[in-house]
């Protein structure tokens, strides 16, 4: 049961309904497609369904062309989307709790009020973390909504950016080559498919791993060179390296590695503390801290499926498999008419995995290290500026204001919220614009946007005066954004 009376912002209900089903009395319950939590009882559940119908019909009224967006109470905030026709998807949250001593009552005592604040509530931020669940309901059948966290969500949640990491050629080539091999090794099949499969003189005369073949391929070619390993996606901490998938399918997946899987410092506790026995045929030092965060066999989790939009517009399923060594994370995606991952077949995997993966992660640490300008956000705290950048033509994202692990401090947290305001305000305004205040922490806040890119700088300098503070804002963006931000 979720307390009304909270001091932070906590999901309520979540759920998904077609107001086309279940018209006749006694069959409400027809209409729902989906509801979380689901530990309540079916009367609560179509009282809510029922709310939010009534409320889109009679938003329908005043505007028969657009959609009901939002509806605040004193207590929670409720907000609609229709991804598809006759299909509503509602989220509601309730309001942080504020109590304030106002009034005194009748016999003179101190009254205490509780107050409701919606300011650290950003009707962009939910409405686009309600759109985006349509993508992971899609991708998952559900079991997103068991992780999110919605008082985490911030301005890049609006972006649904990616942060990406630049290698070098020799690390990426040899990554590359490493995936190459991975997906046309015959790793994912049992003893006796491996036996099968060298029989096929077809696949043995191709001079071209099997990876190379495309979801674009005709199918009589697709049906004959069908890749072990469809699809991979890797991942260093919360940056993106490399992946072969969709740009919208590799975002959702990226977004469920960094904010399920990749969860601060408990998870990485948790996974050295697991690691030892899960990898014990490794020789290597750095290969005992491996294991698989999503599959694994017995000892491991459960494997899980997911659904990737084909070129056709039909869902595909696919197994996934998610390997960390160190701090690399690898997502695997393998075709559903494979066998079923065994105990032998993740052996192998680890065999082959752990060592390579914890070198690359080594080398990739020490280059990091050797260039700080690449991976700022280590040591964020020590510099006098903060920001955080968005480009809409590929996703990529560039902040400093996020830990290695995503996660905002106290006082960045605060400032984050000037950084949601401000983007509200573009969402009314022109291509081009640009915004400078003053905060009540006596920092500066310049945002800017154009030529599809935006830029948030907090800047820690108290005693700059409006010119300082430009020239100040040329300098960041001169030596951060060269060549991919412009500056007047």
């Amino acid at each position: 049961m979720v307390d009304l009376n909270s001091k932070s912002i906590e999901l309520l209900n979540f759920f998904i309904y077609n107001d086309t089903f279940g018209l006749k009395e006694g069959r409400e319950q027809e209409k729902i497609f989906f509801y979380y939590p689901n530990d309540i009882n079916v009367d609560r559940k179509i009282k809510e369904v029922g709310l939010s119908q009534a409320i889109v019909n009679f938003s329908r009224i005043f505007n028969k062309f657009d959609q009901v967006k939002c509806l605040k109470t004193e207590k929670t905030k409720r907000y609609f989307y229709s991804p598809e026709p006759d299909f509503w998807m509602c989220l509601t949250v309730a309001l942080p709790a504020v109590d304030t001593v106002n009034r005194e009552n009748n016999r003179g005592e101190p009254e205490t009020m509780i107050d409701y604040s919606d300011d650290d509530v950003f009707d962009g931020i939910y409405q686009t973390v309600l759109q985006r669940s349509y993508g992971f309901l899609m991708y998952f059948y559900g079991r997103y909504w068991h992780d999110v966290k919605l008082p985490a969500c911030d301005i890049t949640c609006v972006f649904e950016g990616i942060q990406f990491l630049p290698l070098d050629k020799d690390t990426y080539l040899r990554l590359q080559s490493l995936l190459l091999r991975l997906e046309a090794s015959s790793l994912f099949h049992n003893k006796e498919d491996q036996k099968d499969s060298s029989n096929n003189v077809i696949s043995r005369s191709l001079d071209v791993p099997m990876s190379l073949v495309g979801i674009n391929d005709p199918p009589e070619n697709r049906a004959i060179r069908k890749p072990f390993a469809c699809y991979t996606l890797l991942t260093y901490l919360s940056f993106l390296v490399c992946s072969n998938l969709s740009q919208q399918d590799t975002h959702t997946l990226y977004e469920h590695v960094t904010q399920s899987l990749l969860s601060g410092k408990k998870n990485e506790e948790d996974h050295l503390s697991h690691s030892l026995g899960a990898t014990q045929h490794n020789t290597n030092h750095n290969a005992r801290f491996c294991r698989f965060l999503v599959g694994g066999g017995a000892s491991g989790t459960p494997l899980q499926k997911v659904h990737l939009t084909g070129p056709d517009q039909t869902l595909d399923r696919y197994y996934l498999l998610v390997y960390k060594a160190l701090d690399i994370m690898l997502c695997i995606l393998l075709p559903i008419e494979l066998p079923t991952p065994s105990d032998e077949m993740y052996k192998n995997i680890d065999e082959f995995l752990a060592v390579r993966l914890s070198s690359l992660s080594s080398d990739i640490k020490e280059a990091i290290i050797s260039n700080r300008r690449l991976y700022t956000t280590e040591k964020a705290d020590l510099v006098p500026h903060k920001f955080v950048y968005f480009n809409q033509i590929n996703l990529a994202t560039k902040t400093t204001m996020h830990d290695k692990f995503g996660l905002l401090s106290r006082d960045d947290a605060q400032h984050m919220k000037y950084f949601c305001d401000i983007n509200d305000d573009f969402q009314t305004t022109g291509d081009y614009c640009e915004s400078l205040i003053k905060t009540r922490q006596d920092t500066w806040v310049f945002a800017k946007k154009g030529n599809e890119r935006e830029v948030y700088i907090l800047i820690n300098q108290k005693n700059f005066n409006l010119a300082e503070i430009y020239t100040e804002v040329t300098r960041i963006c001169n030596e951060q954004f060269v060549n991919i931000f412009f500056v007047e």
